[in-house]
């Protein structure tokens, strides 16, 4: 391995090609061509270097972002147009991992020493490909200060399909980071699939099974392909409910921690155990150098958790692998870990940041303060890009500080917590590209505004690379105020939820479908028999049993209303709509597409007046309404008009069994309207938002909740 740090070098003229990270260096030569790429360009590539795929993953990035399908050949003469790929030492450049030239002179030719910086220098490539297909004269000598530039996936709290995992990696081969990290096992969820333990992810709290192993290995592909590199992770001894709840006689007896369970770490069986499951998580993500043991949180405490890591150290150095730990063992017992296991530093109050540099060890920096991103079911954090732009990978929280000529500390982690995975990609989005800015070139990375520019041009492209995400969200129990449940699981995720007399929630995920939950399983809801169309994008429940439901695709607005009687028989209400709402005597509310409201006693549609966007009833026979500008208006049957309860700024209603009215604001915050008419935000400790749905049974309000106060949270 070529060394892992060098020294930061001032760039030429650091931003003027609009690239994020900014080059080390980009000069103009003279005299020069520039390079037009068209349909008859080609990609010219040294034989063998498309023995990955990467030539192939290279062209159909090409695609995505100019249209042109390039043609790839081998061991011809490059012409004026092309893309020509060359093997060899990059001329400007220190030797190290990722360096490489782009120069444009009629021909845009990447010049590295092998595929990493291959990867680095197309990533620059299609920067400057989604500006102009001209490409102007310039060479770029360019090289990460940091060899050590990953992103971390936690998959063992939300679910993302394998789709949603590609577009990851898509965003961290775009802004040159090069590894990518998954926490494949956690209390909640356990996502790897193992052979030997195949139980295994049997009882995720999401409701998903544990990943397919074609489609982990499929995706270790996939990345190795476009310059990014698999880092796996088991999270031993702690933060293992799932191991000791579904194999107690392999992994326990389990104690409690401080985080869910921890296994029975010093049994000789259950270490073997372990490492029989780093063996296959290992012959899946064959392109990583390193492994991840987990090691934090567990309560375990003086020799017994250095003695645990370093028999699987053993292992995973016979592998050929480099064990990465979170901190988690504290001093002095540091003494007693392995030199050659690497921390990764995110709390400094286990292992503090300096003392691990003073005693040698080599240092990933994850300081939570400005790199984690946080789902909102887990507290939400996503800190601003100005905030993440600050990162400097020589300081921690705390104060934490070490002189920025060490070597021991080689690069930087952000990690994305507790998302569901069609959640996450704005946050990540925007909090990757400014910390791969720092992580590759701090030295120039200095004014924000100008950052700004670049990212505007960078991130116009991530649509083009990456599948459309299924945008929904986790539906949770909120415990109190303060907490919610974890996500439910069989089919515990969806875009829209109701809430029946039982207080359970119906439930519509983004493929249309609807399930109730009986009490531990979502079990779906067919659509009315014989209809072209089963899916749905709409979905009330009255206390009485009644639901309706609008029928359409996902994606579409309005449709037919159907109306399902509490035995479930499904009629239609002859009538179209996009929201519906059932009031407590079985009356059925509706807005259509133009914004009229109707109203359906079982025999006769009435139009009322005014206008709306989506409607909500409950007891009492309590209607409200929210305006196209965010209003929320109550029915009022004596004189068949509208009161106003709230001017703007609102998005969705739910009443309550009580008749109460609960608002969803633009912001993402839940609202009470209390009897006197006073507005208050119960939901205090999120105040910043985080929620995308709610659907209100029986609360005890203000106070709590009670056990059928539900919502959808990101």
């Amino acid at each position: 391995m070529l060394v892992s740090q060098v020294p930061a070098a001032s760039a030429t003229t650091p931003a003027n090609v609009g690239i994020i990270p900014a080059p080390q260096s980009v000069t103009t030569p003279t005299p020069c061509n520039n390079a037009v790429v068209s349909p008859t360009s080609r990609i010219v590539y040294p034989s063998g270097a498309d023995a990955s795929g990467f030539v192939t993953a290279l062209a159909a990035r090409i695609k995505s972002v100019t249209g042109l399908t390039l043609a790839k050949v081998s061991g011809v003469s490059p012409a004026a147009g092309d893309v020509v790929l060359a093997l060899g030492t990059p001329a400007g450049t220190p030797a190290v991992n990722g360096a490489y030239t782009l120069t444009v002179d009629q021909k845009a030719t990447l010049t590295a020493v092998d595929q990493d910086g291959l990867a680095n220098a197309s990533a620059s490539l299609l920067q400057l490909l989604n500006q102009s297909l001209t490409l102007g004269c310039t060479t770029i000598a360019d090289y990460p200060e940091s060899d050590f530039r990953g992103l971390m996936i936690d998959l063992g709290r939300g679910y993302w399909t394998p789709a949603e995992l590609r577009n990851m990696v898509e965003l961290a081969h775009l802004y040159k980071v090069k590894y990518l990290q998954l926490h494949l096992t956690e209390n909640e969820n356990w996502m790897f699939p193992s052979t030997a333990y195949p139980l295994l992810g049997s009882q995720n709290q999401s409701g998903h099974p544990a990943y397919a192993k074609a489609d982990l290995q499929a995706l270790d592909a996939y990345a190795w392909a476009r310059g990014v590199t698999i880092i796996p992770e088991i999270e031993v001894p702690g933060h293992a409910t799932q191991m000791v709840n579904v194999y107690p006689a392999v992994f326990g007896p389990g104690t409690d921690g401080p985080y869910g369970k921890v296994i029975n770490h010093s049994s000789s069986s259950v270490r073997a155990a372990v490492k029989t499951i780093i063996g296959e998580m290992l012959d899946v993500f064959t392109h990583s150098p390193y492994f991840h043991l987990g090691g934090d949180e567990s309560g375990v405490s003086g020799a017994a958790l250095p003695d645990f890591l370093n028999e699987l150290n053993d292992y995973v150095r016979s592998r050929g692998k480099t064990s990465l730990v979170w901190e988690g063992v504290k001093p002095p017992y540091t003494d007693m870990l392995d030199s050659d296991i690497q921390i990764v530093s995110w709390d400094n109050a286990y292992y503090p940041f300096e003392q691990a540099v003073a005693d040698g060890r080599t240092v990933i920096n994850a300081q939570q303060s400005i790199l984690y991103r946080v789902g909102w079911p887990w507290g939400g954090q996503n800190k601003p890009q100005s905030e993440v732009y600050t990162f400097d990978k020589f300081k921690v929280d705390g104060g934490g500080e070490v002189d920025s000529t060490s070597t021991n500390v080689v690069g930087g982690l952000l990690s994305a917590w507790g998302f569901n995975g069609g959640r996450a990609l704005e946050s990540m989005r925007s909090g990757i590209a400014p910390f791969s800015a720092q992580v590759w070139n701090a030295a120039d990375e200095t004014d924000f505004a100008e950052f700004q520019t670049r990212y505007a041009l960078s991130n116009a492209i991530v649509p083009d690379l990456m599948s459309a995400p299924q945008v929904q969200s986790g539906v949770y129990r909120a415990l109190d105020f303060n907490r919610l449940s974890m996500q439910l699981g069989g089919n515990g995720a969806a875009v829209d939820i109701a809430v029946d007399s039982t207080g359970n929630p119906w439930m519509l995920n983004a493929a249309g479908n609807l399930y109730r939950w009986n009490g531990s399983a979502g079990v779906l809801v067919p659509g009315p028999s014989g209809q072209p169309i089963q899916t749905m994008t709409d979905v009330a429940v009255a206390p009485n049993g009644t639901a309706a439901a609008v029928l359409g695709a996902p994606g579409t607005v309005g449709g037919p209303i159907w109306v399902r009687s509490a035995t479930g028989v499904w009629s239609d209400a002859g009538r179209t709509g996009k929201s519906v709402a059932v009031s407590s005597n079985g009356d059925i509310w509706a807005v259509n597409t133009s914004g009229q409201i109707w109203q359906f006693d079982g025999i006769t549609w009435v139009q009322r007046p005014g206008s709306g966007v989506t409607i909500a009833a409950g007891a009492n026979n309590v209607v409200a309404v929210v305006s196209a500008s965010g209003g929320i208006y109550q029915w009022q049957p004596s004189n068949g008009t509208w009161l106003t309860l709230a001017g703007s700024g609102n998005t969705q209603i739910s009443i309550s069994s009580e008749g109460e009215i609960w608002a969803l604001s633009t912001a993402g915050q839940v609202w009470w309207r209390s009897a006197s008419g006073t507005w208050t935000k119960p939901m205090w400790s999120r105040g910043a938002g985080g929620y995308d749905g709610i659907a209100v049974g029986s609360t005890n309000a203000p106070t709590g909740p009670g056990s059928q106060f539900w919502v959808l949270s990101h």
